[in-house]
């Protein structure tokens, strides 16, 4: 009490902070800096003080951790009431590099921001996970929600596309309930509710329901690019399962070759056959499919074998000469 009296008299205010701030007594020294100019004895510019102060405040503020956020919020909504400019305090306060920004409570701090300002408190969501790589599954469920609100907005659109398809931090089975209740709303366009159907692959995908995944993609969305370009990335990370989606897609096609023609087919074909037991794939393919068509594929498989058993038999001869030398 003897050195706070002291500063105060002597009008030394800036140690009088830094009092405060090192015993960690910052209320105490919040109070001083938002009565500031209560106990200047002298004001020259009153327009320069107050904007002093509301940037000694935010300065202030932007020191204190997460320990002190509900201090950061009581002053927040000081600067917003004695200033307005909510855009620009808040950001300045709570979208910053620093390392207390980083290790705030994320969720408490977008529920604040979102009280004041809905716009600003999505840029809050995207801002963290691009600058912090936030990995907390809440904030980007969060952030999913709010573009899934906003699917009139062709950017919402392709950046929930972007989060679904390349982020990992997301509970699948949250997200799958979400998109569920969006295809619930009436009022949505068919491009959207083919675009939320789409979207639902992605999480499936994670929960490994290949089958499901496929059905949306080739029966309800008739989309045979997505189809394909999934299995093969099935493929990829698992040869194994993705042979077995890749023969489903094959059969799929082959059902629905009827009233679509046999385009797509060819298409596998093509792109996937390699992949797949020749003979199996001869026994699947109908009598009424014209072979002209699939004589190329064909060509190239048996070219493929042909190439393949002569390599092998020039490494079982090349084995046989090195044994007999090292018999020499």
């Amino acid at each position: 009490e003897i050195v706070v009296k002291l500063l105060k008299d002597k009008q030394m205010f800036q140690e009088l902070i830094d009092f405060y701030y090192h015993k960690e007594q910052h209320v105490c020294a919040l109070e001083i800096l938002t009565h500031l100019e209560e106990e200047v004895d002298e004001v020259k510019d009153p327009n320069q003080l107050e904007e002093s102060i509301k940037m000694l405040v935010i300065d202030y503020l932007k020191k204190l951790s997460n320990d002190s956020l509900n201090i950061i919020f009581q002053y927040t909504d000081w600067l917003l009431e004695r200033f307005g400019e909510g855009e620009i305090i808040m950001s300045s306060i709570f979208m910053n590099d620093s390392q207390n920004c980083a290790n705030f409570s994320h969720i408490k701090v977008y529920e604040y921001i979102d009280k004041h300002d809905k716009s600003l408190s999505l840029l809050y969501l995207e801002y963290i996970i691009d600058t912090f790589n936030c990995k907390d599954s809440k904030v980007s469920i969060q952030l999913i929600q709010r573009y899934l609100e906003q699917l009139n907005d062709p950017k919402c659109s392709k950046k929930l596309q972007a989060v679904l398809r390349t982020t990992s931090y997301y509970e699948p089975r949250t997200v799958l309930r979400l998109l569920n209740m969006t295809l619930e709303n009436d009022n949505m366009t068919n491009e959207q509710i083919k675009l939320v159907k789409m979207l639902k692959t992605y999480p499936l995908k994670k929960l490994g329901e290949h089958e499901l995944s496929l059905n949306i993609l080739i029966n309800d969305l008739s989309n045979y690019a997505y189809s394909s370009s999934y299995c093969n990335e099935v493929y990829l990370a698992d040869p194994k399962v993705g042979v077995e989606l890749l023969l489903n897609l094959f059969h799929k096609l082959l059902q629905k070759s009827d009233n679509e023609g046999w385009k797509n087919v060819y298409y596998f074909l093509q792109e996937h056959g390699s992949k797949l037991n020749i003979i199996e794939i001869l026994k699947s393919l109908p009598g009424t499919i014209p072979l002209k068509d699939v004589n190329n594929f064909l060509s190239c498989r048996l070219k493929s074998i042909s190439i393949s058993k002569n390599n092998s038999r020039i490494k079982r001869s090349l084995l046989q000469v090195e044994l007999v030398n090292k018999n020499y």
